[in-house]
């Protein structure tokens, strides 16, 4: 739940900062908090997947489902997506006029990307990793590369590592990442 929680604190950022609204939070919360229950079953306890998670569906069991909304990070979670930011208020407010604020348009409340959230998570769930390991779990993830980097014929985080022209990037991603 720890790395469903800080996959959390930086969608509520979004929220704060992109004006994302409450629903918007929910569903990429809850998704990411069910991609990452499969992947996690899958990954660590193959063969009992069908006690965590849905074969039909994909869902979460409904008793894992009830033990996740008891812990004590989804109880943050909750506290974090009740408070209700005014800069939120004022952006979404400024995102219903035909034209973009300065101020929208600023912090990038027209461009708002949960695979940005889902890196940072993985970063801060993941603290004093090292920059070659943090690509090899953003691949296992499936955390795209830009579409700059994919075009340079780069397929993967772990390939774009190894070459010399993108590993100070990567290394400069990494660490605004630990630091938000």
């Amino acid at each position: 739940m720890r790395i469903f929680l800080a996959f959390a604190k930086e969608a509520c950022a979004l929220r704060r900062e992109r004006g994302w609204t409450i629903d918007r939070v929910q569903g990429e919360a809850e998704e990411f908090l069910r991609r990452l229950t499969i992947r996690v079953v899958f990954d660590k306890f193959p063969g009992l997947d069908q006690y965590w998670t849905s074969n039909w569906d994909g869902s979460i069991a409904p008793d894992v489902e009830r033990r996740f909304r008891a812990s004590a990070e989804w109880k943050e979670y909750e506290e974090l997506l009740l408070s209700t930011p005014d800069e939120a208020e004022r952006l979404r407010t400024n995102a219903n006029q035909t034209e973009p604020s300065k101020a929208a348009e600023k912090i990038g409340l027209y461009r708002s990307d949960p695979e940005v959230a889902k890196r940072v998570a993985l970063v801060k769930a993941n603290p004093g990793v090292p920059a070659a390991e943090m690509c090899e779990i953003f691949d296992r993830e499936t955390v795209p590369l830009s579409a700059k980097w994919l075009d340079a014929g780069l397929q993967t985080w772990s390939r774009a590592y190894k070459n010399s022209d993108y590993r100070g990037r990567i290394d400069t991603l990494i660490s605004k990442d630990r630091a938000r």
